[in-house]
């Protein structure tokens, strides 16, 4: 059984040409340098059987007029609980969709921020928002070019920093913090292995 499909250089029309029926039993999807689109989603969704997915990956993307909207994906792709978003354009008022749905199952967020002005927004507004999630929810943001010893200054919660890289966090957590892994978490990095971790 495959658990995750992969889709690049993907259209509205080379999708529809592609020469496979559905492919049943994946619970991934990974799409890389897409022009992508609603109509291209909804496609991809009925490919792969929209219900059983639950990780979203979207990278690159290549069509300008494109803004991405969360709860576009929700409606897709229903069950999602792990989104991935690199190099896409988002709206600015994504912690507010996500707020106005209190009943979603997203437990983890990992957004690539590219907009600088967008991190001043965001240092405002995070906490409120991650204390409004279920606990143990987890927004990852991957920050290029910071040169700041502590890229946020929050009011609340508890910083770490940790030398490690973001895919052993978890381990690290389970074998030094464990009181730590189970708790609400925000990640900013850059691409370095020093990760600025607030726990809530």
């Amino acid at each position: 059984m495959v658990d995750s499909i992969r889709i690049g250089d993907a259209t509205v029309q080379n999708l529809s040409s592609a020469p496979f029926g559905q492919i049943c039993g994946q619970t991934a999807v990974r799409m890389t340098c897409c022009h992508y689109s609603n109509t291209l989603l909804e496609k991809v969704s009925c490919q792969v059987g929209a219900k059983n997915i639950t990780y979203l990956q979207l990278y690159c993307n290549h069509n300008d007029d494109y803004v991405l909207q969360i709860s576009d994906l929700w409606t897709i792709f229903p069950n999602l609980n792990h989104i991935s978003l690199h190099y896409m354009p988002l709206v600015d008022t994504w912690m507010t969709e996500i707020l106005e749905h209190d009943n979603h199952s997203i437990t983890e967020l990992h957004l690539r921020i590219t907009d600088r002005q967008q991190v001043t927004a965001l240092s405002t507004n995070v906490v409120a928002f991650l204390q409004a999630q279920k606990k143990g929810f987890y927004l990852r943001l991957i920050v290029p070019g910071i040169e700041e010893d502590v890229p946020f200054q929050l009011d609340q919660g508890e910083l770490l920093i940790i030398e490690v890289l973001e895919v052993d966090l978890l381990m690290y957590l389970n074998q030094k913090l464990p009181q730590y892994i189970h708790r609400t978490r925000l990640l900013v990095q850059n691409h370095t292995s020093t990760l600025f971790v607030w726990f809530f």
